[in-house]
C-alpha cells in the first residue's frame, strides 16, 4: 500500500514510505509508520546534504578562526534536516490494515519539498554563523539567539503536526 506515492520527483520533492509493525492500536501503527517515513526521507536527504556539508566544513573557517568539527557540523545539519522534514512533510497516502489477529499495520507515504528543506538548512547555517560571531565578539545576545531559534522550530513543528493530525481525521483514508 502507498508505495506508488513513495517515488521521488527530483528537483521537486523527496518521498518516503513508512510501514509499521503490527500494533494493538491504530494510532500506534500510524505513529510508527509516520516516524519510519520521516526517517527514510531524512537519511536520504542527509546523503545529499552530507556532500555539501563536508565541502562547506572544509572550505569555511568560522569567525575568529574557530574550527568546527565535521561530526559537529553533520549532527547540527541532521537536526535541522529532521526538524525541517517534520515541519514541511505532507502526507500523500495513508492506509491502516487490520490482520486476522486484530492487530493494525500502518502505511504512510510522505512528500517533502526539497527547496523548503534546503532553504531551512541554509537559513539555520547563517544563524549559526551569526551566533558564533557574536559569541566570539563577547555579545551577550549570542547566548539567547540559538536556543530561541531551536525553541521556535520545535513549537512550529508540533503545531503543524497537530494541524496535520486533525485534518487527517476529517479527510478519511486515501490509497
Amino acid at each position: 500500500f502507498c508505495s506508488e506515492f513513495a517515488i521521488d520527483k527530483p528537483g521537486e520533492y523527496m518521498a518516503g514510505l513508512g510501514i509499521s509493525r503490527p500494533k494493538k492500536f491504530e494510532q500506534e501503527a500510524k505513529l510508527e509508520a509516520n516516524t519510519a517515513a520521516i526517517s527514510d526521507i531524512t537519511s536520504r536527504f542527509m546523503g545529499v546534504i552530507r556532500t555539501g556539508s563536508n565541502y562547506y566544513s572544509k572550505a569555511t573557517t568560522l569567525p575568529g578562526g574557530k574550527d568546527m568539527d565535521e561530526s559537529e557540523m553533520e549532527m547540527m545539519t541532521m537536526n535541522v534536516v529532521e526538524k525541517s522534514i517534520n515541519k514541511y512533510a505532507r502526507q500523500v497516502c495513508f492506509k491502516i490494515v487490520q490482520d486476522n489477529d486484530g492487530l493494525f499495520k500502518g502505511y504512510i507515504a510522505l512528500h517533502v519539498d526539497e527547496k523548503e528543506v534546503v532553504d531551512e538548512v541554509e537559513s539555520n547555517q547563517t544563524e549559526s554563523e551569526t551566533a558564533a560571531t557574536e559569541e566570539e565578539s563577547g555579545d551577550d545576545e549570542a547566548d539567547t539567539l540559538v536556543p530561541q531559534v531551536k525553541e521556535d522550530s520545535e513549537t512550529v513543528a508540533a503545531e503543524e503536526k497537530e494541524d496535520t493530525e486533525n485534518s487527517e481525521n476529517t479527510e478519511g483514508n486515501t490509497g
